[in-house]
């Protein structure tokens, strides 16, 4: 990678993943994987919202979608 033009690192939200990042690969473009977003959103959507469907719906389905809608998803800025 060292030689490489241009480094696309994806990966999920674990912080010490972007610190090696940015320790190692300060020059690299960093993407958070959408899958592990939808992962997570609805890990913290049944902590909230317990066993209501619908309102874990009414929460992650709007976050997900505007993040889908961009072109590089939260790091658009």
């Amino acid at each position: 990678m060292a030689q490489a033009e241009t480094v696309l690192v994806v990966a999920d939200g674990a912080v010490w993943i972007w610190n090696l990042v940015g320790d190692r690969f300060k020059d690299a473009t960093s993407r958070v994987d959408i899958w592990h977003v939808r992962e997570h959103l609805w890990t913290v959507a049944k902590a909230v919202f317990g066993k209501d469907k619908s309102e874990m719906e009414k929460w992650v389905r709007p976050l997900l979608k505007y993040l889908e809608s961009r072109k590089d998803g939260a790091a658009d800025g």
